[in-house]
Protein backbone atom coordinates (compact mmCIF):
# COMPACT_ATOMS: atom_id res chain seq x y z
CA UNK A 1 0.00 0.00 0.00
CA UNK A 2 1.73 2.99 -0.93
CA UNK A 3 0.41 6.57 1.09
CA UNK A 4 1.24 9.68 -1.19
CA UNK A 5 1.76 11.67 2.66
CA UNK A 6 5.09 11.14 3.92
CA UNK A 7 3.30 11.80 7.67
CA UNK A 8 1.02 8.69 7.50
CA UNK A 9 3.98 6.93 6.05
CA UNK A 10 6.38 7.94 8.96
CA UNK A 11 3.91 6.96 11.37
CA UNK A 12 2.87 3.99 9.51
CA UNK A 13 6.71 2.74 9.41
CA UNK A 14 6.94 3.65 13.37
CA UNK A 15 4.29 1.54 14.27
CA UNK A 16 5.79 -1.13 12.49
CA UNK A 17 9.26 -0.59 14.22
CA UNK A 18 7.79 -0.81 18.01
CA UNK A 19 8.40 -4.35 19.58
CA UNK A 20 7.04 -5.97 22.90
CA UNK A 21 9.70 -7.78 24.57
CA UNK A 22 8.39 -11.23 26.07
CA UNK A 23 9.65 -14.10 27.30
CA UNK A 24 9.02 -17.98 27.59
CA UNK A 25 9.96 -19.73 30.13
CA UNK A 26 10.36 -23.41 30.38
CA UNK A 27 11.02 -25.26 33.36
CA UNK A 28 13.74 -28.36 34.20
CA UNK A 29 11.61 -30.24 36.36
CA UNK A 30 8.46 -29.40 33.99
CA UNK A 31 10.17 -30.78 31.17
CA UNK A 32 11.88 -33.95 32.91
CA UNK A 33 8.49 -35.05 34.16
CA UNK A 34 6.60 -34.90 30.65
CA UNK A 35 9.60 -36.66 28.97
CA UNK A 36 9.32 -39.46 32.32
CA UNK A 37 5.76 -39.68 31.35
CA UNK A 38 6.00 -40.23 27.68
CA UNK A 39 9.02 -42.45 27.54
CA UNK A 40 7.36 -44.47 30.27
CA UNK A 41 4.09 -45.19 28.44
CA UNK A 42 6.06 -45.42 25.16
CA UNK A 43 8.23 -48.36 26.83
CA UNK A 44 4.62 -50.13 28.29
CA UNK A 45 2.88 -50.39 25.02
CA UNK A 46 6.13 -51.17 23.10
CA UNK A 47 6.08 -54.27 21.15
CA UNK A 48 9.57 -54.80 21.30
CA UNK A 49 10.65 -58.57 23.19
CA UNK A 50 13.86 -56.64 24.08
CA UNK A 51 13.07 -56.30 27.74
CA UNK A 52 16.58 -54.36 28.35
CA UNK A 53 15.88 -51.67 25.69
CA UNK A 54 12.22 -51.12 27.41
CA UNK A 55 13.76 -50.53 30.67
CA UNK A 56 16.09 -48.53 29.18
CA UNK A 57 13.64 -46.60 27.84
CA UNK A 58 11.68 -46.17 31.24
CA UNK A 59 14.94 -44.99 33.02
CA UNK A 60 15.34 -42.18 30.61
CA UNK A 61 16.11 -39.57 33.55
CA UNK A 62 17.59 -41.72 36.24
CA UNK A 63 21.08 -40.86 37.10
CA UNK A 64 23.29 -42.30 34.51
CA UNK A 65 21.54 -40.72 31.77
CA UNK A 66 20.30 -37.58 32.87
CA UNK A 67 23.49 -35.31 31.66
CA UNK A 68 22.55 -36.51 28.02
CA UNK A 69 19.17 -35.90 28.35
CA UNK A 70 19.82 -32.09 29.67
CA UNK A 71 22.58 -31.75 27.01
CA UNK A 72 19.93 -32.45 24.68
CA UNK A 73 17.18 -30.10 25.88
CA UNK A 74 20.04 -27.42 26.09
CA UNK A 75 20.50 -28.31 21.82
CA UNK A 76 16.47 -28.30 21.47
CA UNK A 77 15.88 -25.22 23.08
CA UNK A 78 18.79 -23.55 21.04
CA UNK A 79 16.61 -25.27 17.76
CA UNK A 80 13.59 -22.77 19.15
CA UNK A 81 15.51 -20.03 19.35
CA UNK A 82 17.02 -20.13 15.75
CA UNK A 83 13.86 -20.70 14.45
CA UNK A 84 12.35 -18.04 16.34
CA UNK A 85 15.08 -16.14 14.59
CA UNK A 86 13.02 -13.50 13.44
CA UNK A 87 11.70 -12.46 16.85
CA UNK A 88 15.23 -13.53 18.88
CA UNK A 89 18.04 -11.88 17.29
CA UNK A 90 20.52 -10.83 19.15
CA UNK A 91 23.81 -9.07 18.12
CA UNK A 92 26.84 -10.40 19.42
CA UNK A 93 28.63 -7.85 21.28
CA UNK A 94 31.90 -8.53 20.70
CA UNK A 95 35.14 -10.63 22.74
CA UNK A 96 32.18 -13.21 23.84
CA UNK A 97 34.16 -16.40 24.32
CA UNK A 98 31.79 -19.14 24.46
CA UNK A 99 32.38 -22.76 25.79
CA UNK A 100 31.28 -26.59 26.17
CA UNK A 101 31.37 -26.72 30.04
CA UNK A 102 28.60 -28.60 31.04
CA UNK A 103 25.63 -26.94 32.45
CA UNK A 104 22.11 -28.18 34.30
CA UNK A 105 20.10 -25.09 34.09
CA UNK A 106 16.63 -25.01 36.13
CA UNK A 107 14.80 -23.18 33.52
CA UNK A 108 15.24 -22.28 29.76
CA UNK A 109 14.08 -19.12 28.32
CA UNK A 110 13.55 -17.89 25.10
CA UNK A 111 13.28 -13.65 24.79
CA UNK A 112 11.38 -12.52 22.19
CA UNK A 113 11.18 -8.83 20.47
CA UNK A 114 7.55 -9.04 19.09
CA UNK A 115 5.73 -6.47 17.04
CA UNK A 116 2.99 -4.33 19.17
CA UNK A 117 -0.04 -6.25 17.13
CA UNK A 118 1.35 -9.65 17.68
CA UNK A 119 -1.51 -11.94 19.25
CA UNK A 120 -1.12 -13.03 22.66
CA UNK A 121 -3.16 -16.23 21.51
CA UNK A 122 -0.63 -16.82 19.25
CA UNK A 123 2.05 -16.33 21.89
CA UNK A 124 0.64 -19.08 23.97
CA UNK A 125 0.19 -20.95 21.29
CA UNK A 126 3.74 -20.91 20.63
CA UNK A 127 4.78 -21.49 23.96
CA UNK A 128 2.78 -25.18 24.34
CA UNK A 129 4.75 -26.11 20.93
CA UNK A 130 7.61 -25.41 21.74
CA UNK A 131 7.46 -27.04 25.27
CA UNK A 132 6.03 -30.09 23.23
CA UNK A 133 9.06 -30.07 21.18
CA UNK A 134 11.87 -29.62 23.67
CA UNK A 135 10.08 -33.33 25.25
CA UNK A 136 9.95 -35.12 22.12
CA UNK A 137 13.51 -34.20 20.92
CA UNK A 138 14.90 -35.00 24.27
CA UNK A 139 12.93 -38.43 23.59
CA UNK A 140 13.70 -38.55 20.19
CA UNK A 141 16.98 -38.67 20.89
CA UNK A 142 17.05 -41.45 23.65
CA UNK A 143 14.61 -43.47 21.05
CA UNK A 144 17.68 -43.77 18.77
CA UNK A 145 20.00 -45.00 21.61
CA UNK A 146 17.33 -47.75 22.80
CA UNK A 147 15.12 -48.33 20.23
CA UNK A 148 16.73 -47.02 16.75
CA UNK A 149 13.30 -48.42 14.85
CA UNK A 150 11.34 -45.95 16.39
CA UNK A 151 13.00 -43.02 16.00
CA UNK A 152 11.11 -41.97 12.54
CA UNK A 153 7.93 -41.88 14.50
CA UNK A 154 9.75 -39.13 17.06
CA UNK A 155 11.19 -37.50 14.16
CA UNK A 156 8.15 -37.10 12.21
CA UNK A 157 6.55 -35.69 15.51
CA UNK A 158 9.06 -33.22 16.08
CA UNK A 159 8.84 -31.77 12.28
CA UNK A 160 5.45 -31.65 12.15
CA UNK A 161 6.05 -29.40 15.38
CA UNK A 162 8.18 -27.43 13.98
CA UNK A 163 6.19 -26.70 11.00
CA UNK A 164 3.54 -25.57 13.43
CA UNK A 165 6.21 -22.98 15.21
CA UNK A 166 6.84 -21.77 11.68
CA UNK A 167 3.23 -21.41 10.77
CA UNK A 168 2.32 -19.81 13.87
CA UNK A 169 5.31 -16.95 13.17
CA UNK A 170 4.22 -16.50 9.81
CA UNK A 171 0.23 -15.63 10.70
CA UNK A 172 -0.94 -12.32 10.29
CA UNK A 173 -0.38 -10.18 13.59
CA UNK A 174 -2.18 -7.44 12.33
CA UNK A 175 -5.94 -6.63 11.63
CA UNK A 176 -7.59 -7.70 8.72
CA UNK A 177 -9.35 -4.97 7.31
CA UNK A 178 -12.56 -5.48 4.83
CA UNK A 179 -13.73 -3.14 2.40
CA UNK A 180 -17.71 -2.15 3.14
CA UNK A 181 -18.43 -2.95 -1.02
CA UNK A 182 -19.91 -6.49 -1.35
CA UNK A 183 -17.66 -6.48 -4.99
Amino acid sequence: MIIDCGCCEASIAAVNREKKEVALLFKRDELLHDVTNNSWVLSEVSASENVNAKQELADIVQDGNIDRVVRVLGLAHQECVDILYPYTHDNIAGGEQMNDVFSDPNNYSIAMRVPTTFSRTSLEYLEHLIHEYLVCRVIEDWVSIVMPDRKVIWTEKIQDIKDKIISCLSRRSGRIRRSQSPF
